[in-house]
Formats: C-alpha cells, structure tokens, sequence
C-alpha cells in the first residue's frame, strides 16, 4: 500500500472509530447459563454422579459463575444485558429463584436485563432434587408463571406480547426493537405418572404459524416507526454448517429456511441465538435467479457460560442503531476453580465421552429400525457382511474407541468458534476420515462392502467435516458459501455517516465478482450514491455524502 492509501485508510479508520466510540450503547450477551439451586442438591450420591458422567456443564458451581459474570457486567456497567434462554439446569422453580437473585443486582444497578426462555426453563419433567440414589420431582414453573417470575427482566416492559407464545417485543431505546421469540416445545413434554410411561424434554424448537405472523407484523410495524430491529432466539435460525439440518436437528428452529427469508423480508437481519453452546456467528445469503447475493441474515450464536469454553460477547452499538460491533470474551476462572479453561475441558470430555453410551442406548429402538430398513443394498451386499455389535455398550465402546478422541477435538474446536484458524482443522479432517474407515475395518466388512458404503458416507461426510472444520457457511453451495468471524465481528444495519470515499481494508469478496456489496451481502452493478460501507473489487469503501 502506498503511503497516500495508507493515509486515506488511516483517517477513514479515524472516522469510523470515532463513530464507535461515541457510541453510549453497550449490549453485554451471555447464554446458556444452567444455573442449578444447591437446594436440588439434597444429598450428593450415586443419583447426582450419574448425572455427572453425561453432562459437561459445571452444575456444582453454576451459581458462582453467574456471581463471576454478575461481577464482570457490575464492573464493565453496559447499558443492557442480553440472556438468550436456558436459564436453568432444567426449569426447577428453586433454580429461577436463584437466577432471579443474582440478575436482580444488575437490575438494582440500573442495568436493564432482557430474557427469553430456553428449552430447560419450562416445565420440565427433568426438574428433579438429588438425594443419596433417588431422584424426584423439584417444583416446576408453566409459561404463565415464568412470564410472572422474569415481568422486571423485559415481559413487563414489552410493548407487544405474542398471544400464542411468550414472544414478545421490547423497546429498550427509541431507535431500537428487540423481537424475543419463544421457540420452545415445552408442550410436548411428556410426564411419568402423568398420563405416560416417560419423562422427555423436547430439545427441538419451532415457532407457531402464529407466531410467525405476529413476528412479521412487528417487524414491519417497527420499520415504519423508523426502528431497527434485531431478533433474540434460543434455538438458531438457520444451519451453521452442513448437515447440521440433519444431524442435529433439534438445534436450529423448525422450517427455517423459509423462516429467514421472512425474516429477511420484513427486514430482521440479526438474531442472537443460544442452544447449541457455540461461540458461533454465521450468515445466510439469498441470491436471486442468477445467484447473485441480494440480502442476508446473520446469526450470532453465543456459548454456555456453564461449559466449555464458558464465553460471553460484547456487542457495542452506534448512536443510530445502523453499526453494532461484536466481540467475544471467557470466564478464564471462579475462586473455587482457578484455571476454569482446563477444568472445563476436562468436564467436556468426561462427559462427551461418558454420555455416548447413554445417547446410543436412548436411540438404539431408532438405530436397529434403521439397519433392519437398510439391511438389504439393492444389487450389491447385505449390511449382514459386516458384524454389528449387539448391544448399546459394544456400540458405544467402539465409538470411543475410534472417534472418540479425534472427535472430541473436533468438537472442542467446533465449540470455541472460529474453526479455520485453528491448524489442528486441516489434518483432523483427514484423521476422523481415516478413524472412520478403522471403526469400519474393526467391524471386519469386506472390501466390497467398505468401497460400496464408503462412497455413499464420504459424499456427505467430506462437505460435512470440511463446513464443520473450517467454519463455512453451506460449503457445498458456493453461490452462498462465506465464512463469517465468530468472534469478531462489525456488522452494518444502515448507512454509516462520514465525510470521505475511502479505502479501508481487504476484504471477503467472492473471486472473480467484480460488483459491488454491502455488508449484508446485497449486490450491486455500481456504486450506489446512498452512504455506507460497500465491498468493491475486494476492497471497502466507505461513501458518504
């Protein structure tokens, strides 16, 4: 770069910093924070250790991180604290109480706190006391009485509430709307002893036919008033890699395709999610008939506080809503846990690993449908040539044994956001590929039967493991293909003011496109005479009048 270039992007960095930094409002986000009442905790005992093994959450000392996380927003004192859902370990009344004490010393310091409700937090047959062996049922909250518990932490200030669900609206600042929807299935929890034979918490999310069309009203509603707003979730809006729709359904709401492009429609384009603990942010483009980008969603997934790698984010807004930057920060220790990182690493994989017989024995009756489905290959083999193992601990034995460790790290990867700077991304690919033909080898199948399944598995397993390591967005599509920085990111809801065209820096531009974008992703054939910030020949440039 020359030195009149790099004078001109000093003082266009100058300009835009200075915008930033004028700045009064600081949103400060943390999700999933799990916090479990010590009261549930009757007596410690083979019931409560049970547990343990399959849940990597630190439950024990999740009061105390929530102190630790109370304390860092008393000292960084924002304007407004974001909390996307799963409040509690799994709704127990004792546990909202416990939640509520904490938030009620950021509310007493004049910091407003905006909730919505996770899958845990509703009605929850999983809601149980610990005592010595045994469990039994704690004291659970419905919808009505946790819209009642939370009324000071955004249900009573809501200028619209959604009749079909708790969504609802809040306006904390003239200039912005938050859309906080409730995803949950807490309906389709099912009981022991109450008309069932199980207890079962549904996981999965989806908003109502109703409830998307009051969201959409409200959304426009609040672009006629001249409002930005931005969506909070707990389940997310779209996939953030591929496969995710099918592996792990249960993460992202139900029809979200045609979901975000309503979104998108109305003119949401940012949610704050939760659910799946990533630290993750992702955008979903939409292209027309020639896949050219014309408008985008982005998805900024916040960890749990309570496990691995135990994140929060820092979100500055400007003045007029249009520039929101988005940073990312650890829990590095608690005073009972020192070194909180290695410790809850360590929780993770005990965890991970000790919960994979648990999981393989719930879906086993799903599992051996599927082979007996499946058992005949038209024209080839039978899935008979290979000796399945009989039981949920054999199955599971196998898979510790050959994907368990280069899983684990995949994972932890996967989980702190940012996956393509990672080194270790690029070989372990390679290496959970090489595991899976092991495990395949160890079920002693013939080659015949290897080269026939591996080419079926690999067709999806590659755009699989390549989107989940290296942090693409619909790698295998490349008309809408982006990586989007999990950890930091400046995102531009409107025009950004100044008084120069300049270049800034590089940028992500798709090869071999010579038009000019946004930051949302909309493409243009020239550069447009509105202000903002555009992408042009990779470079951006900020217009202005």
């Amino acid at each position: 770069m020359n030195l009149k270039k790099a004078l001109l992007a000093l003082c266009a960095f100058a300009l835009t910093a200075g915008a930033v930094q004028a700045a009064d409002k600081k949103i400060f986000v943390m999700s999933d924070i799990h916090v479990m009442a010590p009261e549930l905790l009757k007596n410690d005992g083979k019931a409560f250790q049970n547990y343990l093994k399959i849940d990597p959450k630190f439950l024990v000392n999740s009061p105390e991180i929530l102190q630790t996380m109370v304390d860092t927003i008393l000292n960084e004192k924002p304007n407004l604290v974001l909390i996307p859902g799963d409040l509690t370990k799994d709704g127990e009344l004792k546990s909202h109480q416990c939640v509520i004490g904490y938030l009620e010393k950021i509310r007493q310091a004049g910091i407003p706190v905006v909730i919505i409700p996770g899958n845990h937090d509703i009605d929850n047959p999983e809601g149980v006391y610990y005592d010595g062996d045994t469990t039994y049922y704690a004291e659970r909250v419905s919808p009505e009485e946790f819209a009642k518990l939370y009324e000071n932490y955004g249900f009573g200030k809501a200028i619209a509430r959604d009749a079909n669900s708790l969504s609802y609206v809040i306006q904390p600042w003239n200039g912005l709307r938050l859309l906080c929807l409730d995803s949950n299935e807490y309906e389709e929890n099912r009981y022991k002893g109450v008309n069932d034979t199980i207890d079962r918490n549904m996981t999965a999310g989806r908003l109502k036919n109703a409830t998307v069309d009051w969201a959409l009203e409200q959304a426009d509603k609040a672009r006629e008033d001249g409002m930005v707003m931005v969506g909070v979730n707990h389940h997310l809006m779209f996939e953030h890699y591929d496969g995710q729709s099918y592996l792990e359904s249960q993460y992202i709401i139900e029809n979200y395709d045609s979901i975000s492009k309503l979104m998108l429609e109305h003119g949401v384009k940012m949610f704050f999610t939760g659910h799946q603990h990533l630290q993750d942010i992702a955008t979903l483009y939409s292209v027309d008939s020639q896949n050219q980008h014309t408008d985008s969603l982005i998805d900024v997934a916040t960890g749990a506080t309570a496990s691995y790698p135990c994140p929060f984010r820092r979100v500055t807004v400007s003045d007029d809503f249009g520039l929101w930057q988005i940073t990312s920060g650890k829990i590095t220790s608690i005073p009972s846990i020192p070194n909180l990182q290695d410790s809850a690493y360590t929780l993770l994989k005990d965890a991970t690993l000790g919960g994979i017989e648990w999981h393989v024995a719930d879906k086993w009756d799903a599992i051996q449908n599927a082979i007996k489905t499946n058992a005949k290959v038209k024209f080839v083999v039978s899935l008979t040539a290979i000796q399945l193992p009989s039981t949920p601990q054999e199955t599971s034995e196998l898979i510790v044994r050959y994907l368990g460790d280069p899983g684990l790290r995949a994972f932890a990867i996967h989980l702190r956001g940012n996956e393509g700077d990672d080194p270790a991304s690029i070989p372990l690919r390679a290496e959970l590929k090489d595991s899976i033909q092991s495990l395949y080898t160890a079920l002693k199948g013939n080659e015949k039967v290897w080269t026939y399944y591996s080419g079926i598995a690999f067709k999806f397993i590659d755009p699989y493991l390549n989107s989940f390591l290296s942090d693409t967005t619909n790698y295998s599509k490349p008309e809408l293909a982006n990586i989007t920085d999990d950890l930091n990111l400046t995102v531009n809801m409107q025009p950004a003011q100044s008084t120069a065209v300049t270049e800034l820096r590089d940028s992500q531009q798709p090869q071999g496109d010579n038009a000019v974008y946004d930051l949302m992703g909309r493409r243009y054939e020239a550069l447009p005479d509105e202000p903002g910030i555009y992408i042009v020949n990779h470079k951006k440039v900020l217009v202005t009048k």
